[in-house]
């Protein structure tokens, strides 16, 4: 979703808006089937404790960078 707001905020016209978006989909799709073979791999190897610890550690990360994402301030 932040990703989404950012070319929002930074694309020139609509088609660049939707290309770009849509790109971003079919990326984050491929990266969230080797993310899950990959979490596979490590319940079965190291453990699940690990891979939690691993996922949480991703998303405070994950969390950490949405919110450098600047947006126009709206005034009411």
């Amino acid at each position: 979703m932040a990703s989404n707001v950012y070319v929002q905020d930074i694309s020139e016209s609509p088609d660049e808006m939707r290309a770009t978006i849509s790109t971003g989909v079919s990326v984050n799709h491929m990266i969230t089937i080797l993310i899950a073979l990959f979490g596979g791999w490590i319940w079965q190897s190291i453990g699940v404790e690990t891979l939690f610890i691993l996922s949480a550690i991703l998303g405070l990360c994950n969390s950490a960078y949405a919110a450098t994402i600047k947006t126009k301030k709206v005034i009411i």
